[in-house]
């Protein structure tokens, strides 16, 4: 295995020369055997031609419209515990609900990113943030209508999971898939598309960041108030990317879709990275409240007062990677990952080792500085190793891997927590160990492989 860092042929940089004709002659076909030789560099950059500075501008809107799905649903998540209470609820409701559409974002990322590219890259995802924005529309018709007694509590249930469970997992799970697919499709070059990705993954951070912040607030005005504000900002994000967003230039070969397994051996690797990076993130927002709690000795309000400031702290951390520090860096995708989760495993070691709140402050945003270094490698990596008509494919996996890390994560962290406190910490740095020992080890593979390296 490769950890994105081979000389592959083609490649127009310092140390090969040769013209891209040529290149392009020997690529014909590239990337359909079975263990993925002859990958190369013509055939990972030909649906992006453009300059990078006029790249950058047409992603705006993309990236527009993942920050604003992503800030909606984000945005409920303070909100439906107290939703809950008010439409008497059992806290079992919420978890059915959200679960329910993290499930279909597992089962359905693969489904869109085989598709994506054949159905229009455009086409989709004005459809998939359209469709998020009317599901979320249709949630606040309904939460509404419980609210004012007009339905009762267990009719209210059924068009909550239908409409924020069932319709937004379906349309919401394509966007980041989507998304990923066109960034892929209008960049060029290793440093200009590993830029691309970092700056869609800081427009899902910017939402997770954002979105309960927002909630809180508007909460604190009226509970229905902050129910179509998700709906009204994504259904503008739609309409606006409908108005502008240029259409992809894919060859007639790049839409059809390309079998790759999720274990060939230029994916499997970045799946696992991003599988382990994303459950170790939930380790920390499952279990921080009871940790403050229980080893600070802080009581519920303070404890969640508390759980918001360092999680925004994490949030502002990988943010603050991905969209000012990745892109000046120049790294190559390889370097992002090792340094991600070795600064992911020292955070964790502090962590465990540390237990007064300014430590655990500075632990948590270095853990998400390192979670943000790290996605942007290993979300990149993939793409430059697989030819054009595999974008939509691995994009899918990639959601898919995080969409299990997130629906197995908490359960592990609580399962872990009810046996110590800090077990979930241990875990997640023993986690994070074997996982820089595992880049490390075939990151050299790689180099020796190809006489390249950093």
């Amino acid at each position: 295995m490769v950890l994105a860092e081979q000389t592959v042929p083609g490649r127009p940089d310092s140390r090969t020369r040769r013209p891209l004709v040529r290149g392009a002659r020997r690529l014909r076909g590239a990337g359909r055997g079975p263990r993925g030789r002859g990958v190369g560099w013509a055939a990972v950059t030909a649906v992006g031609t453009a300059p990078a500075r006029s790249t950058r501008s047409r992603l705006v809107p993309v990236y527009a419209g993942v920050a604003a799905v992503f800030t909606g649903q984000q945005l409920l998540t303070p909100l439906l515990p107290a939703l809950a209470r008010e439409l008497g609820l059992a806290p079992f409701a919420v978890g059915v609900v959200v679960s329910t559409a993290a499930v279909l974002g597992v089962v359905l990322s693969p489904v869109w990113g085989r598709y994506c590219q054949r159905w229009g890259l455009k086409r989709m995802m004005v459809g998939s943030v359209l469709g998020s924005g009317l599901a979320l529309l249709a949630f606040a018709l309904a939460a509404g209508a419980g609210l004012a007694g007009v339905l009762g509590a267990t009719t209210c249930l059924v068009l909550l999971v239908a409409t924020r469970g069932v319709v937004f997992g379906v349309t919401c799970s394509a966007v980041p898939v989507v998304a990923q697919s066109y960034v892929s499709a209008m960049t060029q070059g290793e440093r200009d598309r590993v830029r691309g990705i970092a700056g869609l993954g800081a427009c899902v951070g910017i939402g997770v960041v954002a979105g309960p912040s927002l909630g809180g607030l508007l909460a604190g005005i009226d509970l229905r108030v902050p129910l179509y504000v998700p709906a009204v900002l994504v259904l503008a994000a739609g309409l606006l990317l409908a108005a502008v967003l240029r259409p992809e230039r894919l060859t007639e070969q790049a839409r059809e879709p390309a079998r790759l397994s999720p274990f060939d051996r230029r994916v499997w690797p970045y799946l696992l990275f991003a599988f382990v990076t994303f459950l170790t993130l939930t380790v920390s927002q499952v279990t921080l409240g009871f940790l403050l709690q229980d080893r600070l000795g802080l009581a519920p309000e303070a404890a969640a007062a508390r759980t918001g400031l360092l999680l925004m702290a994490m949030g502002g951390g990988l943010v603050l990677m991905q969209l000012v520090v990745v892109p000046r860096l120049g790294w190559r995708p390889r370097r992002l990952i090792w340094t991600g989760t070795l600064a992911g495993l020292l955070a964790f070691t502090a962590l465990v080792l540390l237990d007064d709140l300014p430590s655990m402050f500075v632990a948590l945003t270095v853990s998400g500085a390192g979670i943000g270094l790290a996605s942007s490698g290993f979300m990149s990596a993939p793409t430059l190793l697989v030819p054009a008509e595999a974008q939509g494919t691995v994009a899918g996996y990639l959601a898919s891997a995080d969409g299990v890390a997130f629906v197995l994560g908490p359960l592990a962290a609580t399962a872990l927590y009810e046996v110590d406190p800090l077990a979930p910490y241990v875990a997640g740095g023993v986690l994070l160990a074997l996982l820089l020992v595992f880049a490390v080890a075939h990151g050299r593979e790689g180099a020796t492989a190809t006489g390249s390296g950093d």
